[in-house]
């Protein structure tokens, strides 16, 4: 079990996403709430040959079944979803979030950093590697300050 923050420029957001993805583990639970599946299709494709993946949408409902849809909103939905998702995988598991601003945007601070506080203590019981890939400067600093303490690494890119 590890805790990855990767602090990116936010022009190289979506690449540095996609370059965790291709690390992650062979099942992988992604978190989307910076851009919708399907803008990101195309490049999740390319990465997904013979690995298993759940998308979790936050953004907007995907064209296609097999992407879960919930607001980022519904913190609870949310971490409903990240559970039931990563439990249907057999093996190592990683589940990754492709940004965390939208989420703070749509929610009350104080309940972002319980929602992500309850996430992190839940991946030690869960066993899972959690990434996050997020831009640098324009997240909360409460939010990153609660990921850095609890992260095993940080990468800056």
């Amino acid at each position: 079990m590890m805790i990855k923050l990767v602090l990116s420029r936010p022009e190289k957001l979506e690449k540095n996403f996609i370059e965790s993805l291709k690390k992650s583990a062979d099942n992988t639970v992604l978190v989307l709430s910076s851009k919708p599946y399907d803008l990101l299709k195309d490049d999740l494709v390319k990465v997904s040959k013979g690995r298993h993946f759940l998308f979790i949408d936050t953004i907007d409902k995907p064209s296609e079944n097999g992407v879960i849809y919930l607001s980022g909103e519904n913190l609870t939905s949310l971490s409903i979803a990240i559970n039931q998702s990563q439990q249907s995988f057999t093996g190592k598991v990683t589940i990754l979030f492709d940004s965390i601003t939208n989420l703070a945007i749509r929610n009350n601070l104080d309940v972002l950093v319980k929602f992500f506080s309850f996430i992190l203590y839940r991946s030690h019981e869960w066993d899972v590697d959690l990434v996050f890939v997020l831009p640098k400067g324009s997240t909360d600093e409460k939010l990153v300050a609660l990921i850095k303490q609890s992260a095993d690494k940080i990468e800056v890119r």
